[in-house]
């Protein structure tokens, strides 16, 4: 896949551009065309900027200004149709006007809206009646009823005002009902003071994710080094940002199941640094968010988090920290007084490393692919007859330790001198690799850390480019044997994302290891490629990034992990911190999955096979199915599913209140259960059995 001269005439115009302090308007008309083309050349998909994905930057614009379709009416929606096939071929072109029109008119209607919203707000409401409201914005349409919009409003205000007397708090009907009035406010004044640069980021967002849900567009303001930052400042709170501007959760130091608690998959959309004034999240500069969330130790953050059917807001106190968990493990003996076993439980949180990863920013000569494994001075590549790519697996102490002044941070040979310290330690009678809730990493490093349990194999292919037929096969080659070869159990969840799927996935495919955890991880099987613009474009002119995908990942057996993820091979009921998750083929615009020839020449290992996978999940099934502690989770997870699949919310204040208590009351039976007591004892239980089923030794553990 090459680009054609039409992009870096582009990038010419943007130097000149920048040279020349064009007008703002000039500007974006560069970034707005330069960020079209590469997109049609260089994404994996080959989509055209045709009506196809021009409909979806219109569904996806429409819905970042009004996602409740409280605002925009019908006959607005109908006017701006017009352009809904045409979007596309506009930025192309150039032409962001649609955005400015857009916004424009949202701010109109939303000065309209503010009379009836004050109005409703100040108005009696009876709390005390059976009515609903629809649960989510897909089930309603936008109107130009005026009764109609009437009555919307007064359900959405009502339930504002109610969501405050259910919050809890000690404030008054009156200043209740001022803070939801103050929250309306600021957000038009967000909409009204958006700036230039922030409309063309909207914009262009808009336009990248309708490829797929990890190609964004980042503006100067670094949306992406802002996560970063946060999640390097405090090691207790790592989110992500996603396609509709929330931060997604993904750990926090009280991650759990009470109201109160922050868990993996909440929605942060709004933020109040002194716990009481929320700002939203969407739509405010980047320094602006890092501002809120730049508090001194022990201070307590407001955070207005969304899950499935409510809205609830913790009050949560950052503990900052440098730096991101990294590999750590633990040395378990479990058994009885006959027979003990010793268990080497890896947790592995990420595939990070300080060892630099292939340098993909120039878009100057070769494709992409041969960019992307363009090693650099920390490693070399080359590739063999077979068309192998082969990359090095450094060793512990060599060249690099000399570079860093240290041993060099990275998750594969954190875990191999982990397991050596273990090794040297105990007598080892099996390792636990826990990837749940690792949502990726390092490709490179998923690699490495396969070669330490299968040797000189090849961990995954690739495949990039439109024309799809470029593949390349990944295979660290300083590791000819396996560093660590006795039984093995990788631990997956829905949350087990991108590298660490890659890694389960060879592990299974070489029937290396027992995969056991929920019934499938996440499905990110794509690579995506980071282009600063102004680098590019040799430019001062403040172009930000774009990030794109150009790549899918598959097993050794041909299979993608996009999609369908990683199947476990003994399933365990789902955890409750994850079972709300949402999954890759969930996203908006997700691609497919595809499959490619598969690798036959492989050399198997006979840890596992599927007579002794139906023993095992058996008799975990029989274990779970009698155990007092799992019928609880059973019974939560059975409400979080109910919840999520409400299609209309209660206005009645007691019976949300009852709601409330029966949230309240599973999540404290969750949490009253020692975790290692329900999933990690089974998790142990399983691994007994395993061991007895490879060894023949001991017997099954039935209770």
């Amino acid at each position: 896949m090459r680009l054609n001269a039409h992009f870096f005439l582009i990038i010419i115009l943007l130097c000149q551009a920048a040279w020349g302090s064009p007008k703002p308007t000039a500007r974006e008309t560069f970034l707005a065309q330069s960020i079209s083309t590469f997109m049609e050349q260089a994404h994996i998909s080959g989509k055209k900027l045709d009506g196809e994905i021009s409909r979806r930057t219109f569904k996806t614009l429409v819905s970042d200004f009004d996602p409740s379709k409280l605002f925009l009416e019908k006959q607005d929606i109908e006017e701006f149709s017009k352009h809904e096939s045409t979007l596309g071929t506009e930025l192309s072109k150039g032409n962001v006007q649609f955005v400015y029109d857009l916004r424009d008119r949202f701010v109109q209607r939303y000065r309209q809206r503010l009379p009836l919203i004050e109005e409703w707000i100040n108005a009696q409401h009876d709390f005390s009646i059976d009515e609903y409201m629809p649960a989510k914005p897909r089930d309603i349409h936008f109107s130009s009823d005026k009764t109609e919009i009437r009555e919307r409003w007064r359900q959405t205000i009502k339930n504002d005002l109610l969501m405050e007397r259910l919050a809890g708090t000690t404030l008054t009907s009156a200043q209740q009902k001022d803070k939801v009035l103050q929250q309306y406010r600021r957000e038009l004044r967000n909409k009204e003071q958006m700036s230039s640069d922030q409309l063309l980021d909207m914009y262009l967002l808009a336009l990248t994710t309708s490829f797929d849900p990890h190609s964004m567009y980042f503006s100067p303001g670094q949306q992406e080094q802002l996560v970063q930052t946060l999640n390097a400042a405090k090691k207790d709170l790592h989110v992500t940002l996603n396609s509709e501007g929330h931060l997604i959760v993904e750990r926090a130091n009280n991650i759990g199941t009470r109201p109160n608690e922050l868990r993996a998959g909440d929605r942060i959309i709004s933020v109040a640094a002194d716990g009481e004034n929320f700002e939203d999240v969407k739509g405010l500069q980047p320094e602006r968010i890092q501002t809120l969330f730049s508090g001194t130790n022990g201070k307590p953050l407001g955070l207005r988090v969304m899950r499935p059917g409510k809205t609830v807001i913790i009050e949560y106190v950052l503990q900052k920290e440098n730096g991101d968990p990294e590999v750590h493990g633990r040395l378990i003996k479990f058994g009885t007084k006959k027979a003990m076993v010793q268990v080497g439980w890896i947790t592995v949180p990420s595939f990070y490393s300080e060892i630099k990863e292939p340098s993909v920013g120039s878009i100057v000569g070769g494709s992409v692919l041969d960019s992307l494994f363009a090693f650099g001075k920390h490693g070399s590549v080359f590739t063999n007859p077979a068309g192998v790519l082969l990359n090095t697996l450094p060793p512990g102490k060599d060249i690099l330790e000399s570079a860093f002044g240290r041993p060099p941070k990275s998750v594969s040979m954190d875990v191999w001198r982990l397991l050596r310290h273990m090794q040297k330690a105990e007598q080892i009678d099996v390792v636990v690799l826990d990837l749940r809730n690792n949502p990726g990493g390092g490709l490179q490093e998923a690699v490495r850390m396969a070669s330490l349990f299968v040797g000189s194999e090849i961990a995954v292919q690739l495949k990039g480019g439109q024309e799809g037929t470029e593949i390349k096969r990944l295979v660290a080659d300083r590791v000819p044997k396996a560093l660590y070869s006795g039984p093995l159990i990788v631990l997956t969840n829905r949350m087990s994302a991108s590298a660490s799927e890659i890694f389960a996935a060879a592990m299974q495919d070489y029937g290396r290891g027992l995969i056991v955890g929920d019934s499938r991880t996440h499905g990110k099987g794509t690579m995506q490629r980071l282009i600063d613009l102004d680098s590019a474009a040799n430019s001062s002119a403040r172009l930000g990034m774009l990030k794109f995908t150009f790549a899918q990942c598959y097993r050794v057996n041909g299979h993608s992990t996009q999609g369908s993820g990683v199947r476990a091979d003994v399933v365990l009921p789902p955890q409750v911190e994850t079972f709300l998750a949402d999954v890759e083929e969930e996203a908006p615009y997700s691609l497919p999955p595809s499959q490619i020839a598969p690798i036959t020449d492989l050399k198997k290992w006979q840890d596992v096979s599927p007579e002794m996978k139906a023993a095992l999940q058996q008799y975990s099934d029989e274990r779970v199915k009698s155990s007092s502690e799992f019928r609880r989770v059973e019974q939560l997870l059975g409400i979080m599913k109910a919840r999520r699949t409400e299609t209309k919310v209660s206005l009645n204040e007691q019976r949300r209140r009852l709601e409330q208590l029966a949230d309240d009351q599973a999540n404290e039976w969750s949490h009253t259960s020692d975790k290692f007591d329900v999933y990690d004892q089974e998790i142990l239980k399983v691994t007994w059995d395993y061991l007895q089923l490879k060894n023949k030794g001991m017997p099954v553990v039935k209770k």
